[in-house]
C-alpha cells in the first residue's frame, strides 16, 4: 500500500511540475502559477463586454470598472500592478506582475535606442491591443508639487510610466485577480481519482 501511494504522490507531482508557466483554464482565464495571479484572456474586454466602445477609460473609470466586474464567478478583480520606477527619464524598465508577465513569462524585452528589442509573444490572449494599460497603485506626488498619479504599462516596448489623474488621460485597461481560477485542474483530479481506483482494487485483491 505504501509503495502505491508513494507512485500517486509522486505521478502528481510530476503532472503539476511540467505545466506550463502561464496555464489555459479555458473560460476566458489565464493562470500565471509563478505569480499566483489570474488573468482575463480578453485584453479589451471592456469594450467587448459592451461596457465602453472603444475600450479607452480614464484612471478612475478603469477602477471603477474593474470594482464592478463580475467574470468566470469571481468578484474580485482589479488593476494589475507595478512596481515603482523613477530612475529613468526615457524608459523606466516595467516592474511587478506586468512586467513579470512581459519579460519572464512572454518573452518581451525593454526598447533601447538604436537597437529595439524583442516583442513578446501574446498569442495566449485575445484583443490585444498595442498601446498602454492601466496599472495601480496610484501614487502622490504632492510633496513635488504634482497631483496623485498612475502608472501605465506598455506591452509594446516593455517600459512604464504615469500620468496625473486629474488631466484625464485615456488607456486601455486589463483585469486580474490573485489567486487561481481553479483549485487544481479538473485533469489531475481524473488522474489522481484513476490512480486511487486502482488503490481500491489493489487492496481488495490483497484481502481475498
Amino acid at each position: 500500500m505504501k509503495k502505491i501511494l508513494f507512485i500517486i504522490l509522486s505521478s502528481f507531482a510530476i503532472v503539476t511540475a511540467t505545466q506550463a508557466a502561464l496555464i489555459d483554464y479555458g473560460n476566458g482565464m489565464i493562470y500565471d502559477d509563478d505569480i499566483n495571479l489570474t488573468m482575463m484572456q480578453d485584453m479589451n474586454y471592456v469594450m467587448t463586454s459592451g461596457y465602453d466602445p472603444d475600450g479607452h477609460l480614464t484612471y478612475q473609470e478603469a477602477v471603477a470598472w474593474v470594482n464592478q466586474l463580475s467574470f468566470g464567478g469571481f468578484t474580485d478583480w482589479r488593476l494589475p500592478s507595478v512596481t515603482p520606477c523613477f530612475d529613468n527619464n526615457e524608459l523606466c524598465p516595467g516592474l511587478g506582475e506586468l512586467g513579470h508577465i512581459y519579460f519572464d513569462e512572454l518573452g518581451g524585452t525593454l526598447w533601447e535606442p538604436g537597437l529595439g528589442w524583442i516583442q513578446p509573444d501574446l498569442s495566449i490572449f485575445n484583443n490585444v491591443l498595442s498601446g498602454r494599460y492601466w496599472a495601480g497603485p496610484d501614487f502622490d506626488l504632492d510633496d513635488l508639487g504634482y497631483s496623485t498619479h498612475a502608472w501605465w504599462y506598455s506591452l509594446v516596448n516593455g517600459s512604464q510610466d504615469s500620468w496625473p489623474i486629474d488631466e484625464l488621460f485615456t488607456e486601455h485597461v486589463w483585469a486580474v485577480r490573485d489567486g487561481n481560477p481553479v483549485p487544481i485542474p479538473g485533469t489531475i483530479w481524473l488522474f489522481v481519482s484513476g490512480l486511487l481506483g486502482m488503490l481500491g482494487i489493489a487492496r481488495l485483491k490483497n484481502r481475498a
